[in-house]
């Protein structure tokens, strides 16, 4: 005699049992986790089918645009999941594997991954992650002093001072570069007399106030997709952002950068930012940072770094390397720095508040970024030829 197979049923009862009570042994839940914590290689080389699979075949599995009416039960759930998304995933820990920002984590990811989520803590505010902000402010502490070097006095100073800060975590380089050209273009229209600030009375009014005709992001050729989506997201346009010719190196002609500047000036436009990348996304060159610092300090611009390629392996960096963003002597008040980079899978927002650290109300989110910094790609990505200047 055949059983009637058991159907899952929404109530508070079952609410309760998902928060409180672990699924069993033998679920498929649990022997999923127990094959991955046993043999996470071998799971996923059992599971991640290797055949070429078209994605509109793949995308079958995933057509329904109503939330079901009906539970299902976890281990059903995880079935599916297993079936249907890990066998179609793509195997990223592969040694054959080799593409974009992701390769295979640490085995020890694992039972930490577990233990954060467990602790589900929420940064927003201390009485949610009470110890988690101290360490993050600590991480970020770290990650600043990889690159600008300052000494301990100086972060024991600012490092968990909750009204300063010395950066911000990103979701990915994107973010992060996106991050640090908010901070620029804040700066780049502060408040005087009777105007209050571009982040209080917004572009048009800045622009009107100072006496430009509008505001300009300088970069090469070779600048990152992500720049635009800045430029666009912060209001300037995309056209905003000024692409500038580069040598057979692939890195910035500075002449020629220093001549756009100075066209962009003579038509009223405000040089917010000059964009130097340190690893190039298509081959992975370095532009000549120190000189491009130069010609930011000669034209009041935000100096920005995206290395999200070479950074790592870049820092820290001696003065005469490749890195003008943490270049000695400390730039001028007027020429802030910062950096993308991209340890693991984060992306950083470090800020170089030396000296100057700004009232947590000019820059929400990034409020003390100065002259930020902020880091966004493996370490592993960037090769040899990604720290030549």
């Amino acid at each position: 005699m055949t059983g009637k197979k058991k159907s899952a049923q929404a109530s508070v009862e079952a609410m309760y049992r998902v928060f409180t009570v672990p699924e069993a042994p033998e679920s498929t839940l649990s022997r999923i986790d127990q094959n991955i914590s046993n043999n996470l290689a071998g799971f996923l080389q059992e599971h991640i089918v290797a055949v070429e699979r078209d994605l509109s075949d793949v995308e079958k599995n995933f057509s329904d645009y109503a939330i079901p009416e009906k539970p299902v039960f976890v281990s059903e759930q995880a079935q599916f999941l297993l079936d249907k998304l890990v066998a179609n995933s793509v195997h990223t820990a592969s040694p054959a594997f080799i593409g974009h920002m992701t390769s295979a984590l640490p085995y020890f990811m694992l039972p930490l991954s577990k233990i954060m989520i467990a602790l589900n803590q929420n940064l927003v505010k201390t009485e949610t992650s009470k110890a988690f902000t101290p360490m993050e402010r600590q991480v970020l502490g770290m990650i600043h002093r990889l690159v600008y070097e300052e000494d301990g006095a100086f972060y024991r100073k600012w490092m968990h001072d909750p009204r300063y800060a010395l950066g911000a975590m990103c979701s990915g380089g994107t973010v992060a570069n996106l991050t640090a050209l908010w901070v620029a273009r804040n700066r780049a229209f502060p408040a005087e007399g009777s105007f209050r600030g571009l982040h209080q009375e917004g572009l048009f009014r800045a622009l009107k106030y100072y006496g430009y005709e509008g505001a300009a992001i300088v970069v090469s050729r070779r600048g990152h997709y992500s720049l635009r989506k800045a430029a666009d997201v912060l209001g300037l346009g995309r056209e905003a952002l000024v692409p500038v010719d580069t040598d057979d190196d692939n890195r910035i002609q500075t002449d020629a950068l220093r001549d756009k500047c100075l066209e962009l000036h003579r038509q009223k436009i405000k040089v917010m930012a000059i964009c130097g990348v340190a690893g190039t996304t298509e081959t992975g060159n370095v532009d000549p940072l120190d000189g491009m610092a130069d010609i930011a300090r000669e034209f009041g611009a935000h100096f920005h770094v995206d290395a999200a390629w070479g950074g790592p392996p870049c820092s820290p960096v001696p003065t005469n390397t490749c890195c003008g963003a943490s270049r000695r002597p400390t730039p001028s008040p007027s020429t802030p720095t910062s950096n993308s980079m991209y340890p693991w899978v984060l992306a950083w927002s470090c800020s170089r508040t030396q000296a100057w650290p700004v009232p947590s109300s000019i820059t929400p989110s990034t409020s003390s970024v100065r002259a930020p910094g902020i880091w966004a790609a493996p370490p592993w990505k960037a090769h040899a030829r990604a720290c030549r200047c």
